[in-house]
């Protein structure tokens, strides 16, 4: 160890994630300066810097993390310096690995935002509270940093990681410029959909013209739709376009908020307003034309209906005849028996069923049997809402008694795994809670004409 008056040494880690480049809170700038400030004020050394930009902290793949723990192999070194405790890890099973890998090499960890130095005996618990959060933190922007995205967003400034093709970032100004070197491919790609060339045609265009994408691969008909869509190319500065993710970490790539940042001339137009909009036109064209292709019709008879000549089910089945198709039902053994159309058939029997099943002697008799199903149903709810519930308590109680051992500093890994497992698990329970009705609504069903006669069996003749 270093002398009284000697400073202390230290591995300076700095990280930003890809959705995080842009925060100002979290960004390399701030956790530089941040760090340094601190170092210079209590007497440290910063003997090495190193930087993961665009890596996500859910996991250790990641080189200059790699390459950190390396040298703390190789190297003597008093401290790992962080600006947050989140910029090493936001997973807890990886964080108390480094805080057992900390201890055996006699290395202070110092998380200055946080206020945690793994040196004082009162850190412990701070730095468990801080772990067991952080792996959902990330989920949630602090309303600085939001104000601090907004900001560059009105100003148009750009906030991604990497510009959009055909595009370069001024470093200076944060704002987007035309790149003369990808441009071109940019027009040439709006200008060959617009006259007719299929995604194909204009991929091999692009690829024998040497074009390649901002990661170094061919186009290929995504790279194209994403470039399509993009209101940029025609002078539109949009931002925080995208939905969110869902509950297990998926986003749906072509939908959009109703409310998000746009303003016009914002940026630097690569396609005219006209040649965008005509681009945009066949593109619905083809996406109507791709639904109605891929439009699947309903068959509410299928397999209740048997035929008479063989008493195989009947099932649906479409009929080209030209540009026209034909809905029909035929036999599924394909005994000869004809095929007959699916209004006819359909219009008769649920006209004859409408007859039936809302006559005056039946109608009490069906409202009976729904409310019937509703209760049973609320019931079942009920049952599981309170398994539940309990479930949760339980949960609740084992996390406060690790917490407990925790804060005594008697907590091991095998604990320390439970605790990860049971934060996971109550995340789900608490999912499922939320997810039952409690407020003692009907409930609204979907069912098939037939549930309530299972057993009828029409025969075509």
């Amino acid at each position: 160890m270093s002398n009284k008056n000697s400073p202390l040494t230290a591995v300076l880690y700095k990280r930003v994630s890809t959705d995080k480049q842009a925060e100002n809170s979290y960004s390399l700038n701030v956790q530089d300066k941040m760090t340094h400030t601190y170092a210079k004020a209590n007497n440290i050394e910063i003997v090495k810097t190193l930087c993961d930009e665009g890596y996500s902290g859910t996991n250790t793949n990641r080189p200059a993390y790699q390459e950190m723990k390396k040298f703390l192999l190789e190297n003597h070194v008093d401290v790992v310096l962080v600006h947050k405790e989140n910029r090493l890890h936001r997973n807890l099973y990886n964080f108390y690995n480094d805080i057992n890998f900390f201890e055996q090499h006699d290395i202070r960890l110092i998380a200055i935002a946080d206020g945690i130095d793994s040196n004082d005996d009162s850190a412990s618990l701070a730095m468990a509270v801080q772990a067991v959060i952080s792996e959902n933190f990330s989920k949630n922007l602090s309303k600085e940093t939001r104000k601090g995205l907004l900001a560059g967003a009105e100003n148009c400034q750009h906030m991604g990681e990497k510009p959009p093709y055909g595009f370069k970032v001024n470093h200076d100004t944060g704002l987007l410029e035309i790149d003369e070197v990808t441009a071109p491919a940019v027009r040439q790609i709006f200008q060959q959909y617009a006259d007719g060339f299929t995604t194909g045609e204009i991929c091999k265009w692009l690829k024998e013209h040497g074009y390649k994408t901002n990661n170094g691969n061919d186009f290929k008909a995504n790279s194209l739709n994403s470039i399509f869509h993009n209101e940029k190319y025609r002078g539109c500065y949009t931002w925080d376009k995208a939905t969110p993710k869902n509950s297990e970490g998926h986003r749906n790539g072509h939908a959009i908020k109703d409310e998000y940042i746009k303003i016009e001339d914002g940026c630097p137009a690569i396609v005219s307003d006209e040649l965008f909009s005509t681009v945009q036109d066949r593109l619905a064209v083809n996406r109507n034309r791709a639904n109605r292709a891929n439009t699947k019709r309903y068959y509410p008879l299928n397999s209740k209906i048997f035929c008479s000549e063989c008493g195989s089910k009947m099932t649906g089945n479409v009929q080209y005849s030209g540009n026209h198709k034909y809905f029909q039902y035929r036999c599924a053994n394909k005994c000869g028996n004809k095929s007959i159309r699916t209004e006819l058939l359909e219009n008769s029997i649920f006209r004859m069923l409408g007859q039936c099943l809302f006559s005056e002697p039946n109608q009490q008799a069906i409202i009976d049997t729904l409310n019937e199903n509703a209760k049973v149903q609320k019931q079942d709810n009920d049952t599981a809402y309170q398994q539940l519930r309990t479930k949760s308590s339980k949960i609740e109680t084992a996390q406060n008694n690790i917490l407990k051992l925790m804060e005594s500093g008697k907590a091991t890994q095998i604990i320390m795994n439970r605790l990860e497992r049971l934060d996971n698990e109550s995340e789900q329970v608490q999912t499922k809670i939320a997810n039952l009705d409690r407020n003692g609504k009907p409930y609204l069903y979907t069912f098939d004409l037939f549930f309530l006669f299972p057993d009828v069996q029409l025969l075509y003749a």
